[in-house]
């Protein structure tokens, strides 16, 4: 249950090593492009819908009769070859590949969808990553201090400059901050293990920091966005299928080939003609059409066809409608967040920078009291916390305006 406390020590401690990796998110969602089992999976379908393409043309097997004995007098040793072939309409053997080559487009979307669905969970996880590692940075110097003030306290209180209450505040303020550091760093390992699992990785790896937001325009491209890809192949395969079924009305044609025995029938119009024996062969052609003449049920399934190719055309409406809308959502809130992240360097950064310095300097002149000092302490490390909670959300926001825009994949 707490393998993580010590293992966590161990993962950090190995930075150092010659053989650490050190990947970037993009680094990490190449190698998770690679490595993710349900991404093979899902070529695997992919090219499975590809090669079933080859059967659009299929004419089905043809039936090949032999018949012996007496089917024309009494000679028992006539015999009769007939073969028989039938074929879909041709239309409807075009409609079928057309259909099916839109279920390979379908598949093949899904499988896009999917890669860019991983690199936005893989790209997520390593920006969370990335700050809790910077988080984890900033609470061993933060802990650091505290173990300080608190030998300093008990210093005071052993020569008797400092008091007993002063001695537990300190002490209390470490404990509290040690319980906090310690779901960090449980927070740090399960972040870890995602990154790993979704990466397929084996080695030990460190996030190094993502890459700067460049400025970005406020044009959604909404043919570009993954879903509505998917979306919009499931329309086109909808529609493909609405024409299969309609073509389907069209008669089977049927063609037959016959070659066959005739002995003891003349073999000619004129009287005296010598009759045909063992040797003598008749062979002849066959032409005709299989028409429906129920087609109540064809009827009914082509009206069930289209009502679902209709609801597809309105999901794909309204998902239009509703990434529009994510969209001008998404774009405002990360403009307010590189607003809110220029007004905190500008305003809050250089005070945080110098506080932990200029309050102790405060407190060894004695301007301030110890409770003070530890005040000063805890409210610059919100700050700080807050700081890298701006600039995850920035990167977080910005990754997912890349997905709406379809361009989260590395190039």
């Amino acid at each position: 249950m707490k393998s993580y406390k010590i293992l966590l020590p161990a993962l950090f401690a190995s930075l150092s090593l010659s053989g650490q990796q050190m990947l970037s998110p993009d680094s990490m969602v190449k190698v998770a492009l690679e490595n993710n089992l349900n991404l093979r999976a899902d070529r695997y379908r992919a090219d499975a819908a590809f090669a079933r393409e080859g059967e659009a043309y299929s004419i089905g097997k043809t039936n090949i009769s032999l018949m012996l004995g007496q089917y024309n007098s009494y000679e028992k040793s006539d015999n009769n070859l007939t073969l028989t072939q039938n074929l879909p309409f041709p239309l409807t053997m075009v409609r079928e590949a057309q259909w099916l080559d839109s279920r390979t487009g379908w598949e093949e979307s899904r499988f896009q969808n999917g890669r860019t669905s991983l690199a936005l969970r893989v790209k997520q996880a390593c920006i969370e990553l990335y700050y809790l590692q910077r988080k984890e940075g900033l609470y061993v110097r933060q802990d650091s201090l505290y173990q300080r003030l608190e030998a300093a306290a008990q210093a005071r209180y052993t020569s008797g400059e400092g008091s007993w209450l002063e001695l537990q505040q300190a002490r209390v303020r470490r404990t509290d901050f040690q319980f906090r550091h310690d779901q960090l760093r449980q927070m740090l390992w399960v972040n870890y293990q995602q990154v790993k699992s979704l990466s397929g990785i084996t080695d030990s790896f460190f996030i190094t920091a993502p890459a700067e937001v460049p400025p970005v325009t406020d044009e959604f491209r909404l043919k570009a966005n993954p879903d509505w890809q998917l979306q919009d192949a499931q329309v086109e395969s909808a529609s493909r299928e609405l024409q299969l079924e309609k073509s389907r009305l069209w008669p089977d044609l049927q063609f037959g080939y016959f070659n066959q025995t005739l002995m003891g029938t003349p073999v000619g119009p004129e009287p005296g003609a010598p009759l045909a024996v063992a040797g003598d062969r008749f062979q002849g052609f066959s032409v005709g059409v299989a028409i429906p003449l129920w087609v109540g049920p064809r009827l009914a399934r082509i009206k069930s066809t289209r009502l679902l190719s209709e609801s597809e055309y309105y999901r794909r409406e309204q998902l239009s409608r509703e990434l529009q809308a994510e969209w001008n959502g998404v774009y405002a809130q990360l403009e307010r967040l590189r607003s809110n992240l220029v007004r905190f360097e500008q305003e809050s950064l250089p005070v945080m920078q110098r506080l932990p310095e200029l309050a102790e300097i405060a407190r060894n002149k004695g301007e301030i009291s110890f409770t003070e000092y530890l005040f000063h302490l805890q409210d610059n490390l919100q700050l700080s916390e807050r700081y890298l909670e701006y600039q995850c959300g920035f990167q977080l926001t910005y990754i997912r305006l890349q997905y709406l825009n379809g361009t989260l994949l590395p190039s």
